[in-house]
């Protein structure tokens, strides 16, 4: 009896703008549980994210078609991970209501790049069933992420969407549900704001009067100058973020995920000849490269070889913050710069609040040491076609 009153404010909750992915996840999981909800429900919410995916890839087309500035990275980042994260979320729809085998293959299918593999979840998706849940979505498989002029004729004919200027999308962005977005928006539009105008000043003064959310807030702090920016110095928390997300560690996350991470992170600055941690040191923190170079050294006896020369994108120290060990080499600065640290405790505690970001650092981790392993071995096969 509890099923029938718990569906309408699930439902309701689904379909909120603002709610976030999170949010829409679980209630989307938890209806999948209550007797008697039927699929044809959940059309309204289907269509509106739908009409979201093709909203965020238009806004990503017409960014693109501008004349490109420093500060859009993070709109661009923002306007990728909003796209991908509705998909997300509508393969989750496929399979709790269609097939979990077909939602696979879509998945693996929507961002690939491999037309075979893409052609396989169109193959799948035409075989259900129930077209109303895989009419809308056929397009967006048909049309790979490069093909822009198929994603303008679909959203022309099916959604009478159409790319817009980047003024007004920038205008349009800083109204936006996500608040990703919007901070976005606010760093690109600033760097317009001469061409804006004082239409920018007035839609920056009333998103003051609104904004809640406390990314958007310091955004607008930091642009409006109302207060000194309280970032560590010289790299603000969004300036890490998109560092992080050029890091193959931490890539594929979230910008949630990522301002997770940011926000454990202290800025320390490395000399030329300085020895980050020592071969037998009982240290365990994680180190991110922002700027400089290290080499790693490790010792045989009395001689010491170099390993890995790393630089500004690479990280290391990452085994020892999942083992209690000592270090196994020394790391050493050959050229200036800053290093970005994490603390065993902090990690800890961004899987606590976290738990998917552990799932995607093992990914990485993981593809890290495959990497490895292949360039051993090819270097192994090079030695023994050596010595024939």
């Amino acid at each position: 009896r509890y099923g029938k009153r718990a569906a309408e404010p699930l439902f309701a909750r689904l379909q909120t703008p603002v709610a976030s992915l999170l949010a829409k996840e679980t209630a989307l999981l938890a209806l999948a549980r209550l007797d008697g909800v039927r699929a044809e429900q959940f059309l309204t919410f289907w269509e509106g994210a739908l009409r979201d995916v093709y909203r965020y890839k238009l806004m990503l087309v017409a960014l693109e078609d501008s004349t490109p500035v420093e500060e859009d990275a993070l709109l661009r980042a923002a306007l990728e991970n909003a796209h991908r994260q509705i998909l997300s979320l509508l393969v989750q729809v496929l399979a709790v209501w269609t097939s979990p085998e077909v939602a696979r293959l879509v998945e693996s299918g929507l961002h690939d790049t491999d037309r075979r593999k893409r052609a396989s979840a169109l193959e799948a998706l035409e075989s259900l069933s129930d077209r109303r849940f895989t009419r809308l979505f056929l397009p967006i498989l048909e049309a790979g992420d490069s093909q822009q002029e198929d994603w303008r004729e679909v959203a022309a004919r099916q959604w009478d969407m159409r790319v817009m200027e980047c003024l007004p999308l920038l205008l349009a962005g800083v109204q936006d549900v996500n608040k990703w977005v919007v901070v976005g928006a606010i760093r690109s539009g600033q760097a317009r704001a001469a061409l804006l105008g004082n239409a920018w000043q007035q839609a920056l003064s009333r998103l003051a009067q609104t904004a809640t959310a406390p990314e958007v807030r310091a955004a607008l702090r930091s642009t409006l100058e109302v207060v000194g920016s309280t970032s560590q110095p010289g790299l603000s928390l969004t300036d890490t973020m998109l560092f992080l997300k050029r890091v193959p560690l931490y890539s594929s996350m979230t910008l949630e995920q990522l301002h997770t991470i940011a926000s454990s992170l202290t800025a320390r600055p490395m000399s030329t000849g300085e020895a980050i941690f020592r071969e037998g040191d009982q240290s365990y923190e994680l180190y991110l490269i922002v700027s400089g170079r290290v080499e790693v050294v490790k010792r045989y006896g009395e001689t010491q070889h170099t390993i890995a020369r790393l630089q500004a994108g690479d990280f290391f120290g990452d085994m020892a913050i999942f083992e209690d060990r000592s270090r196994s080499a020394d790391v050493v600065a050959t050229v200036p710069g800053t290093l970005l640290v994490l603390s065993p405790e902090d990690f800890r505690q961004i899987i606590m609040q976290d738990p998917a970001i552990s799932f995607e650092i093992f990914r990485a981790l993981s593809a890290r040491l495959r990497r490895f392993d292949d360039e051993a071995m090819e270097q192994a096969r090079a030695a023994a076609d050596a010595n024939k």
